[in-house]
């Protein structure tokens, strides 16, 4: 079944199982296709989207990844002792971050509670004090300029395809994979990726307010 939805992870089974009762089909026969696999498919098949027009209706998330590129890797480099700096600052950021944040946001966005909780606030939140340094140093006017650069496409974009989504993770874990696939330069940096990410998200640079 082939549905222009969302994938949800717990409700096909459920759907699977009444369609499996009405049918006779058994449930190993039946699969639901939502429109995040939909559009991988035709991504992979040119042929059919030229066929039927297709490209009218649609267009691939992608983005210019050169300005974050540039940023992670100037952050990075400002990490001299990176465990010291970060031990002294996470317990107070932690404290801070935990009295505006919003629940009503994660709820907005579909963003679910296991990941906030365990990447964002565990393994993000304690960089995000540094990146606010980092991008109010006066000689980093340039860098600053990638950034807003930077969140003015992606926050467009994920509005626009953020339909083709289930929770916000996936948006994370998407736009990462696809920045970091683009460049062998952030080999050892990977994780900055995502702690970007998620840092224009606790600013509310992108994902609904």
């Amino acid at each position: 079944m082939f549905t222009n939805r969302k994938y949800s992870g717990g409700a096909d089974k459920v759907i699977v199982q009444k369609i499996a009762n009405e049918v006779g089909l058994h449930e190993k026969n039946i699969a639901i296709i939502g429109n995040q696999t939909t559009n991988t498919f035709l991504d992979r098949d040119k042929h059919t989207v030229d066929q039927f027009n297709l490209g009218a209706y649609s267009f691939p998330f992608d983005f210019s990844d050169f300005e974050i590129k540039e940023l992670i890797i100037a952050f990075e480099e400002t990490l001299d002792d990176e465990s010291a700096t970060v031990t002294e600052i996470t317990t107070t950021v932690k404290e801070d971050f935990l009295k505006i944040s919003d629940k009503e946001k994660n709820n907005k966005n579909a963003l679910s509670t296991e990941y906030y909780e365990q990447v964002i606030l565990m393994q993000s939140l304690s960089y995000f004090d540094k990146i606010d340094k980092f991008l109010q140093s006066p000689p980093n006017k340039e860098l600053k300029n990638l950034y807003f650069d930077t969140i003015y496409e992606l926050k467009q974009l994920i509005l626009t395809k953020r339909i083709n989504f289930a929770g916000f993770e996936e948006i994370f874990i998407f736009i990462a994979k696809l920045i970091i696939d683009r460049n062998p330069k952030l080999i050892g940096k990977k994780r900055f990726v995502s702690i970007f990410l998620h840092y224009m998200y606790h600013t509310c640079s992108i994902g609904l307010k």
